[in-house]
């Protein structure tokens, strides 16, 4: 039979000769050792796919030369940025190559940090910063770059995999806010109208009158724009974006009343007071809202308007036949999925509007009040909304109104069941 060693009554190994072993010496830690200027030039390279020289290229590889690099063979931290220059010489796609990049070089970073590797860490995060950088100039000087990065963030719309954490990095480095704000906000008043999706009108229509259909939006992409132009804002600089926002015809304040009907003016213009004065009184202003206007024109001419509109069922034929029908049947087993399918979709929709209306009214001052006076607009503009003989013309539609209650609820949070802080809005 084999030799087995036997071990001991405290669990230690013995001898054949019955004594026990010295105990193993632990192991020593290895020490991290920081990457040599030549792995650093590897890793760098990996991450570009680029070769130097008259080295041989692989696939999916493209080849620069020492000029390039400003008269070296060797990738650092100093050159880093004159490589990437270079390599989107190469590129389609500019954006999405520099997205992926980003992450990849941030990986790594994040990756030699973690083993202790300071000069390959110290490389490699000044590759992913100069490729935001790059990035963020694109963006200013091309409309290309620029509407590309717009669409990533309202919701994909460009169907391109353009990272978000990219776009967040890029929109931060960004010097000229300006025109990247007016660009924003003429994609993303019309992205938060949604996937639009042409009905026919209901009711009684006169065949000798042509009347264009109704176009309904799709909730679940008017709520991701929603959320990705909030974002957008608050990655340029909620302080430098509220005030030019503003400047915009879609973010205005819009006329209080109708120019025929002056003498709501002043009654309008109280309103206001009381809703600058605080979110308390937005309750008595509605019970003293008043004055006429075309309300459905609040609704496609401002953005907020556009936003709010969103979840408008009433010009659905599809959707109301769809429903009749399942109300119709004696077994009504895709009632309660159907109902609860458009229930969840408008739950996304205010919960994205709760975000950009609380992002705009912390933005600045100037966003504020402009949010502020579309909300009083909008009340005034309701106050026939429940009269029996009313013109649907003059009156924003119910969507719009539940949806702005909605958020005006959400706003008021941070001050009801509060008294301390409603005494400060009375």
């Amino acid at each position: 039979p084999p030799i087995t060693m036997s071990k001991g009554s405290s669990g230690s190994k013995r001898s054949l000769s019955g004594q026990a072993e010295p105990p193993a010496a632990p192991q020593e830690k290895k020490t991290p050792k920081p990457s040599t200027p030549a792995q650093v030039d590897k890793l760098l390279r990996r991450s570009l796919r680029v070769v130097v020289g008259g080295e041989s290229c692989p696939t999916n590889f493209v080849q620069i030369s020492a000029t390039d690099l400003g008269g070296t063979n060797q990738l650092s931290a100093s050159n880093i940025g004159l490589a990437i220059e270079t390599r989107i010489q190469k590129e389609d796609d500019v954006m999405v190559f520099l997205s992926d990049l980003y992450s990849r070089l941030r990986d790594e970073a994040r990756a030699a940090k973690n083993r202790g590797d300071d000069p390959g860490n110290e490389a490699l995060t000044a590759g992913f910063q100069q490729a935001a950088k790059i990035a963020a100039h694109r963006v200013e000087s091309q409309v290309k770059c620029r509407d590309e990065i717009i669409a990533a963030l309202l919701c994909g719309i460009s169907g391109k995999k353009i990272k978000p954490e990219f776009c967040r990095a890029v929109l931060g480095l960004v010097t000229n806010t300006s025109v990247v704000v007016k660009a924003l906000a003429e994609a993303g008043a019309e992205a938060m109208r949604g996937k639009l999706i042409s009905q026919p009108n209901i009711g009684s229509q006169n065949p000798a009158i042509p009347r264009p259909p109704l176009e309904i939006a799709d909730e679940l992409v008017s709520a991701a724009a929603m959320r990705g132009f909030a974002e957008a804002i608050q990655y340029l600089g909620k302080a430098r974006a509220g005030p030019i926002l503003t400047e915009l015809p879609l973010f205005q304040k819009p006329p209080l009343s109708s120019a025929e009907n002056t003498d709501n003016n002043a009654q309008a213009q109280e309103v206001i007071n009381q809703l600058q004065g605080g979110l308390g009184g937005l309750f008595r202003a509605m019970a003293q809202a008043a004055g006429r206007s075309q309300g459905r024109d609040l609704e496609r001419t401002t953005a907020l308007g556009l936003a709010c509109r969103a979840g408008d069922y009433t010009g659905n034929l599809a959707l109301i036949q769809e429903i009749a029908g399942l109300l119709k049947r004696t077994q009504r087993n895709g009632l309660e999925p159907r109902l609860a399918d458009l229930s969840n979709r408008i739950k996304a929709l205010r919960g994205a509007l709760d975000v950009l209306f609380s992002t705009l009214v912390k933005a600045s001052g100037s966003s504020r009040d402009a949010v502020l006076q579309w909300i009083a607009a909008l009340l005034a503009r309701s106050a026939d909304a429940e009269a029996t003989v009313r013109d649907h013309r003059n009156i924003p539609s119910q969507a719009t109104r539940l949806n702005a209650c909605s958020t005006c609820l959400k706003l008021c949070r941070p001050v009801l069941d509060k008294p301390e802080r409603e005494q400060n809005c009375r």
